[in-house]
């Protein structure tokens, strides 16, 4: 006869494994992950905020101390998000289905998706943030070198629309391209580690990884860049032949000798001037900033607050790469630009300004994982859709004091330059989408050849001749804000449904530029239906609240193709 201690040994060893199974799976609840997100939150508020102020402070002076601060804080967050244990919490949650409360499930989605972007080794993500911030500073501390004194991109921007010796063009554009050499042996490498890290995580490559993680489909993305391709090329074609009859005469050059440097622009990505128009003139000596606050105060968007803590004048060492930042999700939201006196500078205001106030009125009482933007593309949209304001002569009239003869005088002009403006960005946009989606598929192929055949399919530049420098690691969102220019199409696309329903429901008049002066019934919409949802409906669901349907190009095509 056994022992009582013999069959308790016998039945432990039996029911030892259901044991261990129940535990494995283990029935989550609800509650469970308001636990979880409470001890996340904890750690990562104070962080997080800690590394946008670091971010803005090391772009705003280029100083060693203050990228090196930022790059420990960063390597921090990574040793957060890398937590594999926390990472199957975050699968159990999801495999069990038990989150219902819809906030609570956005954001389970966006936690689950930063930590899955973090489950590469450790020792290599840290090693990309480390090469990320090396880059970032070089290319933020670079000034062109031209007769032994440095010039600002905005400097030199000035130079290429002022010059008209095709010999100085050709020699201020090729030093503003020697930025390329410093950093693009390091890019390539830093490309391949994002690309290991992706494949470690089952995606194809880092590119494929981003698009995926911030919601959106790769397919339906070359779709989109597609149809937009196919409703731009001819246009293009036709502006083009303009633009070149028209350079080829402000040059002295013939049309098919035209090179990039004739174009007034780094990289053709801004409509030259071609038209008996000079708005640049009409901003002379004005304090942009006061106009800008002005204009938002007057639509029912007050950004004192913004400008109080924004620096928006050049300094040495300071990034030139604007940019709007939400430091604490809590109202401390900043923007960073080099403002000057002229339309470009009243275009990349308007925009900032726009993208700063979507941070400003977020919702307050949303979590803080769902302080965001809906996508970067959305507020981009709302950016575009204002910025788009500086060339127009009913807007400069009212804002900015142009007569009614000067106003009656550029008024045709300036509406094909409108039309020139999205039409070059958009075949510069093709450009860079496709190069990235490239770059990144194959780090190994001659970039510097497929940037070039890019450039001449989309943009039908002239490569000069002898020239094998690596211009792509000269534009800085390829450094900066890797795998998120194609946003910049979709934002093209959103302004546009946006701005026909404003126009159609809001100030119900086609006379959009006027009627969005001094009128706070747009602010009220902006904040009601595209601000304060921020990251509490994805980018689709967020279009469809503010417009009533899908993102659709067709409003691009009727609003922005058809001036």
């Amino acid at each position: 006869m056994k022992s009582k201690n013999e069959k308790f040994s016998r039945l432990f060893v039996l029911l030892f494994p259901m044991f261990i199974l129940s535990a494995c799976t283990l029935t989550l609840h609800e509650a469970d992950f308001e636990k979880f997100l409470e001890g996340f939150n904890q750690k990562f508020i104070p962080l997080n905020d800690q590394i946008q102020l670091a971010e803005f402070n090391a772009a705003l002076t280029g100083s060693e101390e203050d990228y090196q601060k930022a790059t420990e804080l960063n390597i921090e967050l990574t040793r957060l998000f890398s937590n594999k244990r926390d990472f199957k919490k975050l699968q159990k949650f999801r495999e069990q289905m038990v989150v219902n409360d819809p906030l609570l499930k956005r954001e389970l989605v966006a936690l689950y998706n930063q930590y899955l972007f973090h489950q590469a080794d450790p020792t290599m993500m840290a090693e990309m943030v480390t090469a990320s911030k090396k880059i970032t500073q070089k290319f933020s501390v670079f000034r062109t070198q031209l007769n032994n004194k440095s010039y600002s991109d905005n400097q030199v921007e000035e130079l290429l629309k002022n010059t008209l010796s095709s010999e100085k063009l050709e020699h201020i554009w090729k030093a503003s391209k020697q930025v390329g050499p410093a950093i693009a042996e390091d890019m390539i490498a830093l490309v391949k580690m994002r690309n290991k890290a992706a494949q470690s995580l089952d995606f194809e490559n880092y590119f494929e990884m981003r698009l995926h993680l911030s919601g959106q489909d790769v397919s339906k993305l070359e779709n989109i860049y597609e149809e937009f391709n196919l409703l731009t090329e001819g246009i293009f074609d036709d502006l083009k032949e303009e633009m070149d009859e028209r350079l080829s005469v402000i040059y002295s050059v013939p049309k098919e000798q035209l090179m990039p440097w004739h174009y007034q622009d780094r990289f053709f990505q801004n409509a030259p001037n071609i038209y008996n128009v000079d708005i640049d003139t009409f901003y002379r000596g004005k304090d942009l900033v006061a106009i800008a606050e002005n204009y938002f105060a007057g639509i029912g968007l007050d950004m004192s607050d913004i400008i109080a803590h924004s620096d928006l004048t050049d300094k040495p060492g300071k990034t030139q790469t604007g940019f709007s930042t939400n430091i604490d999700r809590e109202g401390d939201v900043r923007i960073l630009a080099n403002i000057g006196d002229d339309e470009y500078s009243m275009n990349t205001l308007l925009y900032e300004s726009a993208f700063a106030l979507n941070l400003k009125y977020i919702d307050g009482s949303l979590p803080y994982l769902l302080r965001e933007p809906s996508h970067f593309f959305t507020a981009d949209a709302v950016g575009t859709l204002f910025s788009q304001f500086s060339s127009n002569p009913d807007w400069l009239k009212e804002m900015v004091g142009v007569s009614d003869v000067e106003k009656d005088k550029i008024a045709m002009e300036s509406k094909k330059y409108l039309l020139l403006s999205k039409v070059v960005f958009s075949r510069w946009a093709q450009v860079m989408y496709h190069f990235e989606k490239s770059m990144y598929k194959n780090p190994d192929q001659d970039l510097n050849k497929l940037w070039w055949t890019l450039v001449e399919k989309y943009q039908k530049l002239n490569k000069p001749k002898n020239w094998d420098n690596p211009d792509w690691a000269t534009k800085n969102h390829i450094i900066t804000m890797p795998c998120s220019y194609h946003n910049y199409i979709l934002g093209e696309l959103f302004a546009a449904q946006l701005h026909s329903y404003i126009k159609n429901n809001i100030a119900k008049s086609d006379d959009c530029a006027v009627r969005c002066i001094n009128n706070p019934e747009i602010g009220k919409y902006l904040i009601e239906k595209v601000f304060k949802p921020g990251k509490s409906m994805n980018w689709e669901e967020l279009i469809i609240n503010a417009t009533g349907e899908d993102l659709n190009p067709d409003y691009f095509k009727n609003t922005c193709l058809n001036l």
